[in-house]
Order: C-alpha cells, then structure tokens, then sequence
C-alpha cells in the first residue's frame, strides 16, 4: 500500500486537475432536521441509540407557520427506523407536504421498497442513503438481517427516481474500519454523482461509547483512496464526525485528500486551504442540497493531461525557459556538465520598468532581450513547458519564477501559479518586486513557497549608483516582508557593484535578524548593460562574503563579532573556522532549498563562484585558501 503523505499528494494532484480551486463550506443553518419517529426507533443502533433523533423537531404537531420553521429554506426529513430498516414515511407523507412549499427537502428513508419511492415523488430534492458494505457491520450496528446486496439493491432504486448522494461512515463498527473500501468498489460498479463520508463519533449511552474513533491516518488515507477512485465527481465530509483535535486533524487532512465540501470545517482546514490556493465557498445548507443547487467538478481531462484554463486572459502564451531548464524538460538537446535542480522560468512582460544597472533586462540596456546574467532564456509556448514539466525527472526539485517589474506581473504570475499546480506539486519560488506588502502576502496565500526580493545592493550608496531611487521603500518592504513571514522571504544581494564586505555583512546580519534568509550572488558583466565594462568580484572578496553568510544563517557568528580593516574582512573571530567550513557548504550555491543555479555567475570550465554540486576535498582546500584570512585558515 502506498504511504499516506503518497496517497494524499496524488489525491491532492486529481483535485487540482478535475476540479475548481473553491472549498465549500457548509454551515447547515438554514436546513431544519425533522424526525417523523419523534426520539422512537426500533432498532437502537450500536453507533446511535437514538440519541440523535433527540435533536431533531418531532413531525407531530409542526406546521408551515411554526416559529421553529423560520428562516428555514429545506428540511431534512428522517427519523428512526423499522425493525426492517425502513424509516416509516407512509403514514406523514401528507405532513411533509404540506411544510414543503418554498423548501427544499432532503430525504433519509432507509432499506425502502418499490411502493415507497413511488409515494416520495414530487417530495424529494434529494435523497440522502446511507451505504453499508459489510454484512458483520450491518448485523452488529443495525441489528438487521439485511446483507450488502439489499442495500444495492435499495440504492439502485432509488437513483431510478431521484438524486442520491450515498453516505458512508468511516469506522461504524465500533471505531474499526469494516467494509468502507467495499462500499466504494459498490459505487464504482453502480455509479455515483457524490458521496458524503461520515466519521464514528463515540456517544455517551451508546453501545459504542467506549470505542475510539478510527485512527486519522487511516481515514485520510480512506478519503485519498476514493479520491483516486472517483476523480471527477465532488467528495464531501459531512456533520457527523467527532470534534476538538481530532476535527482539527482530520478535516486538514481532508483538504490535503481533495475533499470539495466540509460541513463546519475547523479554521485551521481553512488556512490550509488559503495557502493552496483555495477559496472557500460558504453555504447554509445540508452540504448535499449545496451540490443539487447545481456544483458541478471540472470535466474530466482526456488522456490525464490537465487544459490550461480557458479563463486565464492573463496567461502569456510564451514562456521564457534557461537554457539548462531547456534541456532537463527536453525542450532541446544540451550537453551540461551539470544539470539544474530547479526549473527556471522568465516572465518579462515584454520590458522591465526598472533600469538597474547590471540587468540584461532594464529598460535602458542594449543587452539580448532574451538574456538574464550570463544566461540565455529562449522562449517556449506555455503549452509545451507545461507538458514537459509533467514528464520532468525526479531529480528536478523546484520551479523558480523569474519576474521584471511590469504592470501585470502580479496578475500574470498568480494566473501562472494556478495552472502550474495542475501540472506538478513541486514547490513553486518567485523572485519578484512587490508593489507592496499586501501583495507580497497574496503570492504567499497562493501557494507560493518562498519569494525572493532583489534588493541586491548592501547599502544606499551603492543602490543610488545602481538602481537609482527607492532605497528606503525597498528596505522597509524587505523587513517587513522578513519580519511577517519568518523562513517564507529570501533576499537577494550581490557581490560586487563597488560595497565594502562590511557594508555586506551588516545589511546580511539584518535581514537574518529581521528572520528572512540570504541569496548570494556574484556580479557578472552583461554586454549592453551599464556595468558591462566592471569586473567581477575578487575571488577571495566573494569567498568571504559566502562564508559569513553561511555563519550568519547558522547563528555561529554575528556581524559585532567579525573584525575588519579597511572594510574587508580581517577575522571571523573563530580559531574553529576551518572545522566550520570543512564540508564545503558555504561555497555552494546560496538559495531557496533545492536551487544549484550552475554557471549563472560562472562561465564551465572558468572561476568558480558558486559550486551548484558537492565540491570534492581538493576544492574544498582551495577554497578555504581563497578566504586568505592567515589568521584563522593556516
């Protein structure tokens, strides 16, 4: 069997294909429950005991006008059952007309008859039919003599005549699942337009008060297996399901299961949800009486491949793709020496508004359209870079956004992530300019996993040279963005446009303080940019940059503890710094989990700033040489 975070991944991927980003949730207030037994029942279910009918308003004496009526827009029409398992409706069917006008009804009748569902019609919106896939749970909670196939049977005769949406509940037999996975191999046989599951709850005075309810693993698994199994009709998690921590748990794990309603859901379903990208449909009734009001999923996709939404006017039809990208997707043959472990994509929006120095892609550069860095883009139909990504290697590990400051970058880039989630589960990084902080919080609500902010320059002298104004509303958007989604914002700074390591190292320590991360990079000249005839950074200028921020993230130093004359580093006041740095670590590409970036900065063959690989002991040694610090590295 495969394992839950398995299955709940693959059922969160078929959702997300045959289905709308919405999750409906269900406050039944304006349906009334009625029961035409009053709190009588002859069968005192195990998982019941009619404690449940105690709840609901007694058919006798309730007319059209009662107060307790008011508000109401539908019935649930139920109550207990015969010793055959039949809820007797005959003898009320008058009473229950005369309270349906302007009301939708839903109905519970149980183990019916051919003469039965013959009286409902015209009664019934929607009938609501417990399904039961075991003949030992029938016998042991009900007490009936009924098999499975009578069941079937009922089922069967009643969607002849009506809509019905099957009920199953998750560990009925004391808390043991017992039949569920039966009762889903009877509907894919017979058919079904939704299934409501429901979850044991252990009720004082019942047969079943002492049980527990089945273990969560088991039930997120269950509702992961139907998913699966019913890729195209809507799944919901009905009322009747135990509360506190458990609700907590199980209705999270529902969202993550691909569950489209959950009555009440617990408000921590509903910020997962948000940071899937759900939006929650709110609705105030029985949670089936939602879907016969007209929600219907997605048509199925032919050949399992997901359609780019036809609504998505913000979409770009092409793409820009790295070269490296280019041929781990098998866009084009490309031999590398090493490839990247992350997918980097390239939304220009036709021209960037900044004019930043360095950048290929500023407003005022002369530099190939298609380049970024040392990196060559060519642009690819959106169709065909979403096909290659469902076919891409395991070894790619993450998608990484690229975004120029255009009007409809934020628009374009959320459109992109929608359709991107259709086609890989892949943790999703955008590099990108918020216009403001509410912005920076909506990608984040989107599912992104972490966004990165080019502030790029260490200090306000250095960002006046080279990116002109705006200083202090980038810094004060970067702290901010730190300080409010700790772990979740990556800044990056370059190495190289004319700042001291101290004027690096302090604005790292802030932004480690602020509780954001740090992205470094190298400067590189770009033919037709500004800075085109600079230099790159010394070598030993860049390795100690990357050692004091691989330090700094680790909390093994502290800016106040580091030494420097004349703006250069001069010590790390740490006799232990070779141990520190014995893996190679802090030599490696710097950025968002899983990102090697290979020869962004860097030509094959030529200076090597960034390792996008483990370095060999060799490397290592000439690295730490590189540091030139004699003090701490002999």
């Amino acid at each position: 069997m495969k394992a839950l975070e398995d299955l709940l991944e693959e059922a969160w991927q078929v959702r997300q294909v045959h289905f709308s980003p919405l999750l409906g949730a269900d406050d039944p207030r304006g349906t009334r429950s009625i029961s035409l037994t009053g709190s009588g029942c002859a069968l005192k279910c195990a998982h019941c005991g009619r404690h449940y009918l105690e709840a609901m308003l007694p058919i006798a004496g309730l007319s059209p006008r009662d107060p307790r009526l008011e508000g109401a827009s539908s019935l649930l029409i139920s109550g207990g059952c015969d010793r055959e398992g039949r809820v007797p409706f005959m003898p009320h069917l008058e009473e229950v007309r005369a309270l349906r006008p302007g009301r939708r009804l839903n109905w519970h009748v149980g183990l019916v008859g051919e003469e039965e569902v013959a009286a409902l019609e015209g009664l019934a919106d929607v009938v609501s039919f417990d399904l039961v896939g075991d003949n030992d749970t029938i016998a042991e909670v009900y007490g009936l003599k009924a098999t499975v196939e009578d069941y079937r049977r009922t089922y069967r005769l009643l969607r002849r005549a009506f809509p019905v949406v099957p009920h199953i509940t998750i560990g009925l037999r004391g808390g043991r699942l017992s039949g569920e996975r039966s009762a889903l191999r009877l509907l894919q046989e017979e058919g079904a337009e939704a299934i409501v599951f429901l979850v044991l709850i252990p009720t004082p005075g019942t047969r079943y008060a002492h049980c527990t309810p089945p273990p969560l693993r088991e039930v997120a698994g269950l509702l992961a297996e139907a998913r699966l199994a019913f890729p195209t009709i809507p799944l919901l998690l009905g009322c009747m399901r135990p509360g506190g921590a458990y609700r907590r748990a199980l209705d999270s794990l529902a969202v993550r299961a691909g569950i489209n309603r959950i009555v009440k859901p617990h408000p921590a379903a509903l910020e997962l949800a948000a940071r899937l990208g759900l939006q929650v449909e709110a609705g105030q009734e029985c949670c089936v009486l939602a879907l016969s009001q007209g929600e219907k999923p997605l048509p199925p996709v032919l050949a399992s491949r997901p359609a780019v939404p036809a609504d998505a006017g913000r979409l770009p039809e092409q793409v820009r793709v790295s070269a490296g990208t280019e041929a781990v997707l098998g866009l084009r043959p490309l031999p590398m020496e090493v490839a990247p472990t992350t997918a980097y994509f390239l939304l220009d929006g036709g021209g960037c508004a900044m004019s930043c120095a360095f950048c290929a892609q500023a407003r005022d550069s002369h530099a190939r359209a298609d380049a970024l860095s040392r990196v060559v883009w060519p642009a690819h139909p959106l169709g065909e870079v979403l096909s290659a990504l469902q076919q891409a290697p395991p070894g790619l590990e993450r998608l990484c956004l690229q975004v120029t400051v255009h009007r409809e970058a934020g628009e374009q880039v959320r459109e992109l992530l929608r359709t991107l989630r259709l086609f890989t589960s892949r943790p999703i990084s955008v590099a990108i300019r918020p216009r403001h902080l509410g912005e920076l919080e909506e990608l984040l609500a989107d599912g992104v996993d972490t966004v990165g902010l080019g502030l790029d320059c260490a200090s306000e002298r250095i960002y006046r040279q080279v990116k002109g104004a705006g200083w202090s509303s980038m810094l004060r958007l970067v702290e901010e963005g730190c300080r409010r989604f700790p772990g979740r914002v990556r800044v990056h700074l370059m190495v190289g446009l004319g700042e001291t390591e101290e004027e690096g190292c302090r604005t790292m320590q802030q932004v480690y303080d602020w509780g954001g991360a740090v992205s470094l990079f190298a400067f590189t000249p770009v033919r037709g940019t500004r800075l085109e005839g600079r230099p790159p950074p010394p070598l030993g200028t860049y390795r100690r940059m990357q050692a004091a921020r691989y330090l700094m993230e680790r909390g093994l130093v502290r800016f106040e503890h580091l030494r420097f004359a004349g703006g250069r580093i001069l010590s790390f006041g740490r006799p232990d710094l070779p141990a520190l740095l014995a893996d190679g670590q802090a030599f490696r590409t710097s950025g968002c989990p899983g990102c090697n970036r290979p020869f962004y900065n860097e030509r094959p063959g030529g200076t090597m700033y960034n390792y996008p690989r483990p370095l060999s002991p060799e490397e290592i040694a000439q690295a730490l040489r590189e540091l030139e610090l004699s003090e701490e590295v002999g």
